[in-house]
């Protein structure tokens, strides 16, 4: 399996928990990071890094200060045209940042991408309530090197983004329940 990342930010650092997590979870995974804040390039490319994988997901992760103000527009565009022609799932991923309103652009990127079969979103909302962390943003981190995050919030965001490719990929359990002599459900 291929995940393919892109994002706003320098992201390298998510690598080992998620290279971590997809061993712990039997689905071992190549990783492979597209350059730094070229996710419109790699949506619209045709012969890009996230078009290219065949074999895997691909995972876009989004920090609205990165960009300027009514991008959230274009990045739905975006998303949509290359969700079209991509061969595998697209896992977008809404950072949280430290905008005042990054739940309104969540809101307005769900409303965008609802309805595409192979687009999943994770969104920092969710990533904290299965993870709180007490310090997710890192001033110095992001100022030298546009790392944004904690190491604690790599880790978390990481786990969280294993939690969605295993969902997605794994095959779901089925099972069948069958109370023959009405022990189980005393005839309903």
């Amino acid at each position: 399996m291929t995940i393919a990342i892109s994002a706003t930010f320098t992201a390298e650092a998510i690598q080992p928990g998620l290279a971590f997590w997809m061993h712990e979870l039997g689905l071992p995974a190549e990783l492979r990071f597209a350059p730094y804040n070229q996710v419109f390039q790699e949506l619209l490319d045709p012969a890009g890094l996230l078009a290219r994988n065949t074999g895997g997901v691909n995972v876009v992760l989004v920090r609205f200060d990165d960009w300027p103000a009514g991008q959230a527009a274009e990045f739905v565009d975006a998303v949509r045209a290359a969700a079209a022609r991509m061969a595998v799932p697209l896992i977008l991923v809404l950072c949280p940042g430290a905008l005042q309103f990054d739940r309104v652009l969540d809101d307005e990127v769900r409303r965008g991408v609802a309805g595409l079969p192979s687009v999943y979103l994770l969104t920092a909302a969710e990533i904290a309530a299965l993870y709180p962390v007490a310090e997710v943003h890192d001033p110095d981190g992001n100022e030298l090197g546009f790392v944004p995050y904690t190491p604690l919030y790599f880790v978390a965001l990481a786990t969280a983004l294993a939690r969605k490719i295993h969902a997605i990929a794994a095959p779901p359990f089925k099972a069948i329940a069958l109370d023959c002599d009405d022990t189980l459900w005393a005839g309903i």
